[in-house]
């Protein structure tokens, strides 16, 4: 996936999301954790976040459940 610099992304493989402040190369980017931490990770361990799907409602309303 091609990245830009502002991109807000989230870490497929743990619960961390960012934003991209620096690309290196299609490979490697820069991220600044919403902790505060300037990580350089692999560009194929991360996903951008869309804001109009990034809401519970942007996948519908009704979901059916199981009573327990």
């Amino acid at each position: 996936m091609i990245f830009s610099i502002g991109d807000k992304v989230a870490f497929k493989k743990e619960n961390i999301e960012g934003e991209i402040i620096r690309i290196n190369s299609i490979y490697k980017v820069i991220v600044l954790s919403s902790e505060g931490f300037e990580m350089n990770v692999s560009s194929k361990d991360l996903v951008k976040i869309d804001k109009s799907t990034y809401k519970a409602d942007s996948y519908g309303l009704n979901f059916p459940s199981k009573d327990l």
